[in-house]
């Protein structure tokens, strides 16, 4: 049972307009919204894990409290992330197709640069839980060989 509601959700500005109107948008048991943070809420879970996940209460002590709060906010700005990907693919597929050039460009870019935001807060959220930081970068090394098997001197 996820942490967040579709409400939470919603309330960070989404609008089933912004989806093409789909029936039941705001149901907070099966409607477009609560569907979507019932999957990311299985994918915080495991990643803090089982027993954390559980822990976490919002009327337990102040550090399950914390726990909840930050659990809570991950699930939601995750789910907020998606939405923005669903809602630039459905621009990309309706409105947005008749422009050209570089307005759309703009549109998409925008859409998907709120969707890497949300998704770096969450992963800030849960880092406070985890203790670990997740990254997209990568590391680079080098490794200096030659044909001789060891050093002349």
């Amino acid at each position: 049972m996820p942490k967040a509601t579709a409400a939470n959700v919603i309330n960070l500005g989404f609008a089933s307009e912004q989806f093409g109107d789909p029936t039941g948008f705001e149901d907070e048991d099966t409607g477009y919204v609560a569907l979507i943070l019932a999957d990311v809420a299985l994918e915080v879970e495991a990643e803090v894990g089982s027993t954390a996940y559980t822990d976490a209460d919002a009327g337990g002590t102040a550090a399950q409290k914390l726990a909840f709060k930050r659990l809570k906010h991950a699930e939601m700005y995750l789910t907020a992330a998606q939405l923005w990907r669903r809602i630039e693919q459905y621009e990309r597929q309706s409105k947005v197709q008749g422009r050209e050039g570089s307005g759309a460009e703009t549109i998409s870019s925008r859409m998907l640069n709120n969707a890497s935001e949300y998704e770096a807060m969450a992963w800030d959220e849960l880092a406070l839980i985890t203790g670990t930081r997740r990254s997209g970068s990568s590391s680079f090394g080098t490794v200096e060989t030659g044909h001789f098997p060891e050093a002349i001197t």
